[in-house]
């Protein structure tokens, strides 16, 4: 059954929120989704550049006071 993993790197600057995302995606299985919780605008480009690359899901990203909550699926 897929797992939703959190990654709550709101008080990391760069590269920090992206480094704790991919030790996290490291440790997935396909259909689990990583959430990253970043107070960094830079999490959003570097996690979205890194999905097109490497030909995973990103399924979603909002931001609500400061913090983005951005969504990939492990395929």
């Amino acid at each position: 059954m897929p797992r939703e993993i959190l990654v709550d790197a709101k008080d990391l600057a760069c590269p920090g929120p992206f480094i704790e995302f991919l030790k996290a995606f490291k440790k997935a299985k396909p259909g689990d989704r990583i959430v990253v919780l970043s107070s960094d605008p830079n999490t959003e480009k570097d996690i979205k550049m890194w999905t097109e690359r490497a030909k995973q899901k990103l399924l979603s990203v909002t931001v609500n006071n400061g913090v983005w909550t951005i969504v990939v699926e492990k395929v």
